[in-house]
């Protein structure tokens, strides 16, 4: 199955291809040109009708491709004022949205924080990060870290901490860990 071409191929391409007609045009401007020089004037005229036709062969393709912007232009905007979102939309089924799992609720609850757990840390986290509590160091992706605090809420983020070798490390986001163990 072929790839459809990037944006900038195709730029590049259009652009070729206006290259070359320009290139053909100017040809044909030198013959007839030439064709003048030497008084042929039934070449001349030959020469200009072939140029108006390739004119008219790039007005015409220009043409088709401005329709087809403001087709698409006009297509995207019905789809906006029909939908009334630039965006795709889930429909929920009633009660369909609670079965999802991490959805929030009003109590936010971190399945796989718990406490006394094994967690796997999912992304980089800074020592300057985890708040003012003097964090000995960061976290790096990947390491396994055992849960000594149950969730606690500091700044509008949920938060535990979290023991890694010797070192404690307090004010974790907890939605940075995740659970060990395949279910």
């Amino acid at each position: 199955m072929a790839r459809r071409p990037s944006k900038s191929t195709l730029k590049k391409a259009l652009l070729a291809r206006n290259a070359k007609l320009n290139d053909e045009i100017e040809a044909l401007h030198e013959l007839k040109n030439e064709a003048a020089a030497n008084d042929d004037f039934d070449k001349v005229n030959e020469l200009l009708a072939q140029i108006d036709e390739l004119r008219d062969m790039f007005d015409i393709a220009e043409k088709k491709r401005s329709e087809k912007l403001a087709a698409k232009a006009e297509l995207r905007k019905a789809k906006v004022e029909a939908t009334g979102t630039h965006r795709r939309t889930i429909q929920w089924a009633q009660g369909g949205r609670a079965m999802v799992p991490g959805a929030s609720g009003k109590k936010m609850q971190f399945a796989q924080v718990l406490e006394a757990g094994l967690a796997k840390v999912s992304r980089e986290i800074s020592r300057w990060e985890m708040g003012s509590y003097g964090a000995p160091r960061g976290l790096r992706k990947g390491e396994i870290v055992m849960i000594i605090s149950e969730t606690y809420q500091t700044s509008n983020k949920w938060v535990v901490d979290v023991m890694v070798g010797p070192d404690v490390i307090k004010g974790v986001p907890a939605k940075a860990l995740r659970n060990t163990t395949e279910e």
